[in-house]
């Protein structure tokens, strides 16, 4: 049956219980109102988990099915799996081939990076070598290139698993927004995707291109910026420099701080006595440090709202973890508390939930503020991961579901 049709299915029932309810009330039915209640929220939370992206019922039953420990989300229908120390992959129909590894990559633009102790190389769908080609090390697939090393050299395959050039490297970077990042001996460069170096100059340091277009290099103890072709964005040279966020970057220069846009014209004449360069724009607002105290500005600079603290964490998903005194508790982007608790740690929101600490025990809470369930844990994984986060309680371990419910028990294999 297709997801389709199930979703079909249980509206269906939903529906028809819903109809039996208003009916069990009308005669004064309780208990068998209490029932279908309950019948009516389980059927919700089958429809729920049909929308569910992560795939959290197909892997809880792949993994009673086949015994494994855990299930990762799916890539294209095939999910990495382990039991054990080992690990391999699966699809609806069970193990793909017979491969077990000691390391694995998920699936990526159709092929998995896989380790054994006697090689690293890659696999296709059928889990069969994708090139009869072995590496010491080697990354996943991105933007159709792969970066491998082999005798403590780096470069660059196809797939087909062809060199992309003869050139040979110290450390490499994945593909991102179309170059990667290559080192030569102490200096840097940008290569694109046919190997060719974007520019003859190196660099002491630089960045990953943004989406924006552009890059920081760093030369001489000295920063600025280039594009995809290595111009520079402007003459100018910086003491620091943050990477572009919607067409604004903080830089500095003559013991000030300020923001330029995309042309190297500051935004204003403001210039700021920050403690350190904000370098990460999360929601739209940053954190700033100034005599000792946090506070939180957009991209003009601008304070956001006339609060201060001890010490503050960047906003993820519209939340921020922010400390007074030896106490944690969460704002949203209005400044305004989640709920009146603090907590003795508090960790970023990550997948619509947070991991805190009260009373020497963890526990999650919602992006409302309210603990997902009423279970607390002597440790707790810092945030959950493809919709699973692994806790402890005395001598058990097990995966639990952002409502708290297992979903895999044992050890998980990273």
């Amino acid at each position: 049956m297709s997801e389709c049709a199930k979703i079909s299915e249980n509206i269906q029932r939903l529906q028809e219980l819903k109809r039996q309810l208003d009916a069990a009330l009308q005669v004064g039915k309780l208990d068998e109102a209490k029932e279908l209640e309950r019948e009516i929220n389980k059927s919700i939370d089958g429809i729920r988990d049909l929308f569910d992206h992560n795939r959290l019922s197909w892997r809880r039953e792949v993994a009673a099915k086949y015994g494994y420990d855990f299930v990762d989300v799916p890539v294209d229908g095939i999910a990495k799996a382990s039991i054990g120390f080992e690990v391999l992959f699966v699809d609806s129909d069970g193990p793909i081939s017979d491969g077990r590894y000691l390391w694995a990559e998920k699936f990526s633009e159709g092929c998995a990076c896989v380790a054994t102790i006697a090689a690293t190389y890659f696999i296709d769908r059928q889990g069969q070598p994708l090139f009869n080609k072995e590496f010491d090390a080697a990354g996943h697939f991105q933007e159709g290139r792969a970066w491998v090393m082999k005798d403590r050299e780096y470069f660059f395959v196809d797939h087909s698993g062809e060199p992309i050039s003869d050139k040979k490297y110290q450390e490499t970077s994945d593909f991102v927004n179309g170059y990667a990042i290559v080192r030569e001996s102490d200096k840097y460069a940008y290569i694109n995707y046919q190997g060719r170096e974007v520019t003859t100059e190196k660099y002491d340091r630089c960045s990953l291109f943004s989406k924006d277009g552009l890059a920081w290099v760093k030369l001489n103890g000295k920063y600025s910026f280039i594009d995809g072709t290595g111009q520079r964005l402007t003459p100018e040279w910086y003491d620091e420099s943050a990477n572009f966020y919607k067409g604004v970057a903080m830089v500095k220069k003559d013991g000030a701080y300020f923001f330029i846009d995309r042309s190297g014209k500051p935004l204003s004449d403001n210039r700021y006595d920050y403690y350190e360069l904000v370098e990460n724009f999360h929601d739209d607002l940053a954190v700033a440090l100034e005599d000792r105290q946090y506070f939180f500005i957009d991209q003009s600079g601008k304070w956001v709202f006339d609060q201060v603290f001890d010490s503050a964490n960047d906003f993820q998903e519209g939340r921020a973890c922010v400390k007074v005194g030896m106490k944690h508790f969460f704002i949203d982007q209005a400044g305004q508390r989640l709920t009146d608790d603090w907590y003795d740690e508090a960790f970023d929101f990550h997948e619509e939930a947070a991991r805190v600490k009260k009373d020497g025990k963890y526990f999650f809470i919602n992006r409302d503020g309210q603990p997902i369930s009423e279970e607390r844990y002597d440790s707790a994984d810092p945030y959950f991961r493809d919709g699973v986060a692994y806790v402890t309680q005395g001598d058990q371990s097990f995966g639990i579901d952002r409502k708290g419910k297992i979903v895999f028990y044992g050890a998980r294999k990273v």
